[in-house]
């Protein structure tokens, strides 16, 4: 540790900043580091004078009572789970709170002992595609100003291998949140047809392919049933997302929607640049990604909306992304929960209680444990028409009906 600074050197600096010095010009003129000049000033500012250095906290550490340094390491080895702060708790109650250590002081007994605990890394993000359309990239940009003054919205579609724009569709709405899933879900089937299916979607966690709530939302059931899995980004990591990120910035440089009077006036400048940015532009190499990337004219998945769809849609496939989820669920006091806003019986003996909900795809029924035995089953209701019509949560249940109702004024 270096030695203090000392006491002339103290009020020089104290007398350089009455004078009106910065700690830039103080620093330089004292051959000191600028951050030392700042600490200092700071402390001499709180007591109105220069200071000399505290020696308060010098001298040998204390002693702690003896085998206090062993009961931790036991305590930690007997609960892998606790913490300095938890071991402190136990410690405290056979022992005077003067004569305990701080935290800091029992992680180093821990790292010393080799009991610290590991830290656990995150969970690894989907790997990046490696072939045209295995990935596509999702993300939606709201709140963009026409020149006429009105907000508008697009939902933008990248090819993740080779960075190539597939679409950009622009909505009227200027928040995305007002769009909704069928407006979604329409461009999508646009770029399916053009496109053919991708592998999977990688989004971020926003409505409404992701779901505030904890059960897929019908989107993404949707998409399961069309064989087209659904990648979410871990929160507040964007840059697993970035080449649409990325290319979100470049839409606004180069369709100027600063200069547009009308959405559709975006939407055909937005399909020209998307052309030029795929076609055209000499990005790999001085050739397009078109050229680099021959297998981007379309993805061999065939889709075709209408019948297609109708007859090709698998229903097993989105009851099976379904019944991989298992939620947790509070019995309200009539003997019910919610799952997509339907209401579904479970008992009145289990009112107020939690109860694990999972689907049983076979049978098509929700099932309710609780104490890890069942307790009840009910229809699940969900059928092809209702999932690929993004119809699940439209009724509401009992408790958004009395809702509504305390709202409407009585006559």
């Amino acid at each position: 540790m270096p030695p203090p600074t000392p006491d002339p050197v103290r009020r020089r600096l104290w007398a350089l900043a009455q004078q009106g010095l910065g700690a830039d010009a103080i620093a330089g003129a004292a051959r000191l580091a600028v951050r030392t000049v700042r600490r200092l000033l700071a402390a001499f500012r709180a007591a109105g004078a220069a200071r000399g250095p505290d020696y308060g906290r010098c001298g040998r550490p204390p002693a702690y009572p003896r085998g206090l340094r062993e009961l931790a390491l036991a305590c930690r080895r007997l609960h892998p789970g606790w913490g300095a702060r938890r071991i402190l708790v136990e410690l405290a109650a056979g022992h005077r709170p003067e004569g305990l250590p701080g935290p800091a002081t029992v992680c180093r007994w821990l790292k010393r002992a080799g009991l610290a605990p590991v830290r656990r890394p995150p969970p690894p993000a989907t790997p990046p595609a490696g072939e045209p359309h295995e990935v596509w990239q999702m993300d939606a940009a709201e709140r963009t100003a026409l020149r006429s003054g009105q907000q508008v919205s697009w939902l933008r579609l990248i090819d993740e291998a080779s960075g190539a724009v597939l679409s950009s569709r622009v909505f009227a709405q200027g928040v995305w949140a007002e769009v909704g899933g069928p407006a979604v879900q329409q461009a999508l089937r646009q770029s399916f047809a053009r496109w053919g299916r991708p592998g999977a979607l990688r989004v971020d966690n926003g409505a409404p392919w992701v779901s505030p709530g904890d059960l897929p939302t019908d989107l993404e059931l949707w998409l399961a049933g069309l064989g087209v899995a659904l990648y979410r980004n871990r929160p507040r990591r964007p840059q697993e997302n970035g080449t649409v990120e990325r290319s979100q910035r470049t839409a606004r440089d180069w369709a100027e929607p600063e200069l547009c009077d009308s959405p559709e006036q975006l939407q055909r400048r937005l399909d020209e640049e998307d052309r030029v940015q795929r076609d055209l532009y000499p990005s790999c190499g001085g050739d397009s990604r078109l050229r680099a990337f021959p297998a981007l004219c379309h993805s061999g998945r065939g889709y075709a909306a209408g019948a297609w769809e109708a007859v090709c849609w698998d229903l097993e496939a989105a009851l099976a992304c379904l019944a991989g989820r298992e939620v947790s669920r509070k019995v309200d006091r009539d003997g019910d929960v919610s799952l997509y806003d339907h209401r579904h019986r479970v008992g009145k003996a289990l009112a107020r209680q939690q109860v694990t909900v999972r689907l049983d795809a076979a049978r098509r029924q929700w099932t309710f444990s609780a104490g890890g035995r069942e307790v009840g089953r009910s229809a699940s209701g969900l059928d092809a028409e209702s999932i690929c019509g993004l119809r699940l949560c439209r009724r509401p249940g009992r408790s958004a009906r009395r809702t509504r109702a305390k709202r409407q004024p009585t006559a």
